[in-house]
């Protein structure tokens, strides 16, 4: 297996870590008898977008933070830029750069520094296009 392969392999298992949990959750919960559903975060608003529910910051923005929540990516730092071109720099691991559609996912920091299509400095830029260009990216819509 590859590096992307892999990164995409921890992504999936990641998303299926996620969904166990809300069934455990759900069979916790009908078993002690309570049928309210789940409350929402108090700071995320939804908006219908493209057929899909987004959510969002208050004021309507996107959050990096938010996707990963909405999308069951497991990571301490998640980060979100509207073209994927520019982001601050990931300081904690496993970590995620987010765009609308999708996200790139790094499971530690060499990974990050390593990757040839991103320059590190004081800001992360994606060299020549957006991180949808850059293998291991999955696409969530």
């Amino acid at each position: 297996m590859d590096p992307s392969e892999i990164e995409a392999f921890a992504s999936v298992l990641s998303v299926a870590t996620q969904k166990v949990w809300e069934v455990v959750t759900e069979l916790q919960r009908s078993e002690m008898g309570s049928d309210r559903p789940p409350s929402k975060p108090r700071d995320v608003k939804r908006k219908q977008r493209g057929g899909t529910t987004m959510p969002e910051r208050a004021g309507g923005r996107l959050s990096g933070k938010g996707l990963a929540k909405r999308w069951h990516v497991s990571v301490r730092h998640a980060l979100y830029h509207k073209d994927g071109c520019w982001y601050n720099n990931l300081e904690r691991f496993p970590g995620a750069l987010f765009d609308p559609h999708g996200y790139l996912l790094f499971q530690t920091e060499e990974k990050y520094r390593q990757c040839k299509q991103l320059s590190i400095a004081k800001q992360t830029n994606v060299r020549g296009g957006s991180i949808q260009d850059i293998p291991g990216y999955c696409r969530m819509d």
